[in-house]
């Protein structure tokens, strides 16, 4: 049995494991950017871990709680940078100050704000970083 691991690009992480009696894989998975890797050996590797490539061999290793760690992060920026993004262009909390804000603007507004608090929060988790559960976005980015 052959041990496979699809690497994405740029982010250098096994995004699919794949145990097979046949050869290595040529098909691109989702149609993603990187390469299949020949892990056979190695029981342990899984999804989410990183891969580097040193003197042409790659190397792959269970990511540090740092490095969840810094992945949250910038998952909870980016969130909250979509959510500033929307607000520039439906600008509730500027119809709200005005009093022209409608009952349902002032409900979405409100929404809109415990969303960010909730994302704020997410270092409070009980899983954190390994198990997040983010909230839902309670505004369209379309």
């Amino acid at each position: 049995m052959n041990r496979y691991v699809f690497i994405t690009m740029p982010n250098f992480k096994v995004y699919r494991v794949l145990d097979t009696d046949e050869g290595k894989p040529v098909s691109l998975p989702d149609g993603l950017w990187g390469q299949w890797v020949d892990a056979t050996g190695n029981a342990e590797v899984a999804v989410g871990w990183n891969a580097r490539l040193v003197n042409n061999q790659w190397e792959l290793h269970a990511p540090t709680y740092e490095e969840v760690a810094s992945e949250v992060k910038f998952l909870a920026t980016e969130k909250l940078s979509n959510a500033k993004g929307w607000l520039t262009f439906n600008p509730l909390d500027y119809k709200k100050d005005l009093g022209i804000a409608t009952p349902e603007e002032e409900a979405a507004l409100r929404a809109f704000q415990q969303y960010v608090v909730a994302v704020c929060e997410y270092k409070s988790q009980p899983g954190y970083p390994y198990t997040m559960i983010w909230p839902t976005e309670p505004f369209s980015l379309v």
